[in-house]
Order: C-alpha cells, then structure tokens, then sequence
C-alpha cells in the first residue's frame, strides 16, 4: 500500500495534466455531496411544513407538539 502511495504522488508531482484530473474529479465529487446533503435537508424541511407528509424511510418522522 505504501508503494502504491507513493508511486501516485510520483505520477502526481510529476505529470500536471493528470494532477489537474485529479483535482477535478475531487471537485466534482465534493460538489455532488453538498448539493445531495442540501436537497434531502431541503426536502426535510419541506416535509415539516407539510400537514400529512407521506411515510417514507429515508426521512425520520417528525414528534408531535404537545
């Protein structure tokens, strides 16, 4: 494993296209997960305002108020 490390960050300092892919596909990656995070925290807050919100098992059930 610690080869394979180290013969990545060779290729990596050595070869700037390849570094320029690799930054990018972290970006997209890191950009994939803050838009999937802000739509289910969107749609969590969506179904708190709802009146009926349909059972799902991705999205806990909201406690009555009391």
């Amino acid at each position: 494993m610690q080869a394979l490390l180290e013969s990545l960050a060779s290729a990596l300092n050595h070869d700037p296209i390849l570094a320029t892919y690799a930054i990018a596909w972290l970006a997209l990656n890191a950009w994939g997960v803050a838009a999937v995070v802000l739509a289910y925290c969107t749609r969590l807050h969506e179904r708190a305002r709802s009146l009926h919100p349909m059972p799902h098992r991705l999205f806990p059930q909201r406690r009555q108020r009391r």
